[in-house]
Order: C-alpha cells, then structure tokens, then sequence
C-alpha cells in the first residue's frame, strides 16, 4: 500500500507542469527572474550602497545585501 501511495504521489508531482521549464529564465522568485537587470528593482544608489561579500572559493562570485 505505501508503494503504491508512493507511486501515485510520484507520477502527480512530475507530471505537475510547473516542475519542468524549457528555460532557466522561466522560473521567478517573488517576480524576479534570471536574466533580469537589478536596475529594475532598485536604483543604481541602492547598489552601490549595497554590502558584498565574497564567496570564499571564488573572485567570480560576491553576494550582495541590501538594508531595508
């Protein structure tokens, strides 16, 4: 019975369309998106203001935050 309760679940969640996008620009956070300018969402004062902080392991990479 767990089986098949399992089995059933499965097949519900990965046939759910919102699991699946054919671009990584398709899925959004609170309508923020990839590929999107930050100049959208806060003014060029807002980040240059912001704190960063790098990620250990990498020059590439920093992860800004902003005060509210």
């Amino acid at each position: 019975m767990k089986k098949l309760l399992l089995l059933l679940f499965s097949i519900l969640f990965l046939s759910s369309p919102s699991v699946f996008a054919k671009d990584i620009s398709d899925f959004e956070i609170e309508g923020m998106s990839i590929g999107d300018s930050l100049l959208d969402y806060f003014s060029e004062e807002e980040i240059n203001n912001a704190s960063e902080t790098p990620y250990p392991s990498s020059d590439k990479y920093k992860q800004i935050s902003f005060k509210a």
